[in-house]
Order: structure tokens, then sequence, then C-alpha cells
């Protein structure tokens, strides 16, 4: 295993009088692996210490920086005075899709804008959606795979049809058909709303269709009865939060059809809703299953570390990823990525096995299939980090992993 250090990018043209970065995240891996989306978080000097974020494209190879978002997304005018609240990338260096949310300075909201391949396909994507300009304030967003769907969250009722307005007041989940210009709304039950908070968590699409994961306290399975947790208004925090996947079915010209169905993933050994998922810790979803981490002792048997475990939901069948086929993980574990066939796990843990002296989190990679784990945040000679491992992202074949340690 072979660990390189990420540059720091230069954001000077990025500020009015020179800046610093306090932090370096990788948000993903291009499709071929070759290139590395990279997040610096700066302050100018001299500022008021306002975090400012600059979005560049790492070439692993030759280990330079081949791309600047923000000189895509703002006039020059502009680059030192609007923010990139949030980016999303699909694709590979010559060919790729990028949904940034953008803030400038003169404006109260912030924009969606859309670019391809270093021009820009829409400055507003959801005015261009809504066919008029809303102030919609966007908490996180998702772009698939593909490139054509986008998943958001959001408290603006802007996105809800006519025939079912949003006045719940909290945040729901919506998908935008991107070429279409279609709005589907995920976090409805039935045809009817939730006053319970929705969070956005993955999106993927392949031959099945379109998945959204997220978080909710809500029942989104039928019988009600299945998810009893959520009536428990009087229960610890956390008793009534379980993972669910929506899904739709599309045509051959890929658009959305039929009916969306929702699967229940926190499922407890008698049936029920387990509850107890942390919405910090993220659903992921493979080809072949779906990952969550959760901190309740019901989902499968003898699980008495007290901590939260990351579980792997199969066609409905789960099971717990454990540190070796026969020990378990003896602290917080939380899945922070899959690979696309979804054998190899990317998971951030302070648990004893993989801490180290210092008792520092971790990232730790399992095998699945051979139940073998794998230290990533460690040098060559053995040694784990001496602090906190953060974040962390994986390239589809498993072979390439980029983290963020303090």
């Amino acid at each position: 295993m072979t660990i390189k250090q990420v540059i720091v990018p230069d954001v000077a043209s990025l500020s009015i009088s020179g800046a610093t970065v306090q932090l370096l995240e990788a948000l993903t891996f291009t499709d071929d692996g070759k290139h590395l989306v990279v997040k610096a978080t700066f302050t100018e000097d001299g500022g008021l210490g306002q975090l400012k974020y600059g979005y560049f494209l790492y070439d692993i190879e030759n280990e330079t920086y081949s791309l600047n978002f923000n000189t895509q997304l703002l006039s020059t005018s502009r680059l030192s005075s609007s923010i990139i609240e949030s980016l999303t990338f699909q694709g590979n260096a010559d060919d790729y899709s990028v949904i940034a949310s953008v803030k400038n300075a003169d404006e109260d909201s912030a924009s969606l804008v859309h670019l391809r391949n270093g021009e820009i396909v829409s400055q507003d994507l959801l005015t261009d959606v809504l066919g008029a300009d809303f102030d919609v304030v966007v908490d996180k967003q998702l772009l698939d795979d593909s490139g054509r769907y986008l998943a958001i969250q959001t408290s603006s009722s802007a996105l809800a049809s006519d025939s079912v307005p949003d006045t719940n007041d909290s945040p729901d989940i919506y998908l935008i058909d991107i070429e279409t210009k279609n709005v589907s709304r995920v976090s409805m039950i039935g045809g009817a709303e939730t006053s319970d908070p929705a969070y956005l968590q993955n999106i993927k699409v392949d031959e099945s269709g379109v998945s959204v994961g997220f978080t909710t306290d809500a029942y989104f399975v039928s019988p009600t009865s299945i998810d009893k947790n959520s009536l428990d208004t009087s229960g610890p925090l956390g008793t009534r939060t379980d993972a669910y996947v929506w899904q739709m079915s599309v045509n051959s010209e890929g658009e959305l059809t039929g009916n969306p169905s929702f699967t229940l993933l926190s499922v407890a050994q008698d049936g029920t809703a387990a509850g107890f998922v942390d919405s910090s810790t993220g659903i992921y979803l493979s080809q072949s299953a779906s990952y969550f981490s959760s901190t309740s002792p019901l989902i499968t048997p003898n699980d008495d570390n007290n901590a939260s475990d990351t579980f792997i939901n199969r066609d409905g069948q789960l099971t717990v990823i454990n540190y070796s086929s026969t020990e378990a993980f003896d602290a917080d574990t939380r899945v922070v990525g899959t690979s696309d066939n979804g054998r190899y796990v990317l998971l951030l843990s302070s648990a004893s096995q993989i801490s180290g002296s210092s008792g520092a989190g971790q990232l730790v990679m399992v095998d699945t299939v051979s139940s073998q784990s794998i230290v990533i945040s460690q040098n060559a000679a053995g040694i784990t980090g001496d602090n906190e491992t953060i974040s962390a992202v994986i390239t589809g074949n498993a072979r390439q992993v980029a983290f963020t340690s303090l």
C-alpha cells in the first residue's frame, strides 16, 4: 500500500488579499480513477475568519491540479466575493457534469449552477425547472453517476406540486430529471406528505431504476405496524430514526415510470423497524446491497458491544460488518463509502483493534467476502495516524482511497 499526500492548491486567485488553506477534503474520484475532486476550505488573510471554499480537479499521476472549478463557475469579478457552498461532480476529466450551489455576494440566496465540460449550461437550474424565480434554499444535493438525476433536500415549498403542496415546514427530498425538468417528491407516503423531516443520504441509478437513500423518523412502509417506533415520541433520542430506500423504475428513454416503492433497511430481528440510525452516518447503495450504521442492538444476534455498528442489507437479509469473521469492532463504526460491487466497505472507527496507541479514529477498509480488515490511515511502518481521520472516498473498483486526516 502506497500513500501520497495531496498538495495544497493555490487559492490566492479566490481571495482579495491572500488566503490560508485550513482543510483539504476529497469529494469523489472521477469514474476512471485518474483524478480526484478536492475541496479546499480557506480563510482570507486579514479577514474576519469567514470560511470560503475552492473546488479543484487533481491529476493523481502527475500530482498537479488540472482544473479550478471556481474559475469555471464564477466570473473574474466574482471570484473573491462569491461562495460555492457545495458541489457535486460526475464523470471524467474530459467529460463531466457539475452541479454547484453558488451564492453571489449581492444576492440573498444561492443558485444551483449546472456546468458541463467547462461550459455553464444553466445559471439557475431550479429556475429553469420551475419556470419562475423562487427562493429555494438547498440543504444538500447529490448527482447520480449518469449526471441525469439530481436529488436535493430542501425545506422550501417551491418544488412541491399544486395537488400536494408542501406545508410541513421541514426538510423534504425531491428528485429532478435534468433532461426533462420533471420533479418527483421522494418524501411522500401514499401520495400525501409527512410532517417528519427526511434527510438525503445517497442516490444510485442502474438497470432496475433510480434509488434514493434517506433517513427519517416517519414510517414509509406498509403496514405501518412494521415501523412501530415512529409513534414512540417519548423514547430516547434516535428511537424513531430509520434508514429507507425509495426506488422507481425507468423506461427505455431513461424517464421515471410506474409507482415508487420504499424499502426499510434498518430492520430488527423481529421484523420491525430497529431505529437509532444516525442521520449523519449516511446510507450507501451498491450494486449488490445497502449499508447503514446504527446503535440499535436489535438488528443482529449477540450485539453487545454498546456501539454504533455498520450493517449490510442484502435483499432483506442483514449482517453486521465485524473487524474479523469472529471479532466485532469494540467501538463505534461509521460507513463512509463502498466499492461499486459492495464487496469493499470504508469505515471510520476508534475501535481498539485499529486505533493504535493514540486512540484516534482511523480509516479501515473491510473485505466483506474474506472478512479481512485493512487499516488505511497508517504509514509504511504500520503506525496509525496520531489524530482523527474525518472523511474518505473510494474508487468504484476499490483500488484507490482518498482520506483526510488531522
